[in-house]
């Protein structure tokens, strides 16, 4: 039982499950159970609730956990099945082909200038699709602002 607990302590809870296996006692089964639940074995953490509370139906603290085990096994299964739903395609399809158009003979060019990318509607529209943490934001925003031409401003 003391290795059971010490592993459990360490979250080993993988090795804290064979060690509770080992005592053949009402207690070894409810640290089992729970060891099983925090390795998130929810099924097994289940039945061996299930035993201990056959044989000690009134265990409170059985019950508790037994119950909450459940209750993330359900949102385990409700997950899973939103995501089937979200993504109906069967594993076997391919993704689709990409084709090309051989008669067209290349696409517009287009210059952007400087002005172009620093209009206020510009600034505010990238603004919006900033996807970083500010660190990141202001790393790149000094390196584009010290690679950018001198002209116009003092020296630092």
């Amino acid at each position: 039982m003391w290795r059971g607990i010490s592993a459990y302590r360490a979250y080993d809870f993988l090795a804290a499950a064979e060690e509770f296996s080992r005592v053949d006692t009402l207690d070894g089964k409810f640290a089992l159970g729970n060891a099983q639940a925090q390795n998130h074995a929810y099924e097994k953490a289940l039945r061996t609730y299930d035993e201990l509370l056959k044989a000690q139906p009134g265990n409170a603290a059985a019950k508790t956990n037994r119950a909450i085990v459940q209750a993330a096994l359900d949102a385990r299964e409700a997950k899973r099945r939103k995501q089937e739903q979200d993504d109906p395609a069967p594993p076997d399809e391919k993704a689709d082909e990409m084709r090309v158009d051989p008669n067209q003979k290349g696409g517009k060019k287009i210059t952007v200038t400087p002005q172009d990318v620093t209009t206020a509607g510009a600034a505010e529209a990238w603004m919006r699709q900033v996807q970083t943490s500010p660190a990141d934001f202001l790393k790149l925003k000094f390196a584009i602002q010290a690679a950018a031409p001198t002209q116009g401003r003092a020296p630092q």
